[in-house]
């Protein structure tokens, strides 16, 4: 069984101080661009803006489709109707003798298919 030890104060301090230094060396580029490009002109606030916008679009037509569908939509009645119907009937009933049958005609078909394709 391992046990963990803390981490030395001293690589905590080297990690904040590294987080430190990185943001100040962001606000003085920041401060240096400033001077040639306004930041409050750059084109990047105009893009966050439309990511926004589109966002908050996007929310307002997720929860306005749900409310719509969930008032326009009925229960879809599915059934099995035909020959569907009869077939289905007749493997619940007879299930074994529905089994026999169908390894029956498969083999029949393929028998056939095979038959058909060695003449050509």
């Amino acid at each position: 069984m391992s046990t963990m030890t803390p981490p030395r104060l001293s690589s905590r301090v080297a990690g904040w101080t590294a987080h430190v230094v990185l943001f100040g060396a962001v606000v003085l580029f920041a401060l240096a661009v400033h001077a040639h490009y306004p930041i409050q002109h750059w084109l990047f606030w105009r893009y966050a803006c439309y990511w926004l916008l589109a966002i908050l679009f996007s929310f307002a037509c997720l929860s306005a489709g749900c409310r719509i569908v969930a008032a326009v939509s009925r229960p879809l009645p599915v059934g099995k109707v035909g020959f569907n119907a009869q077939l289905a009937g007749w493997a619940a009933h007879d299930g074994p003798l529905y089994g026999l049958a169908a390894i029956l005609l498969a083999l029949g078909v393929g028998w056939l298919g095979g038959t058909v394709m060695r003449r050509f």
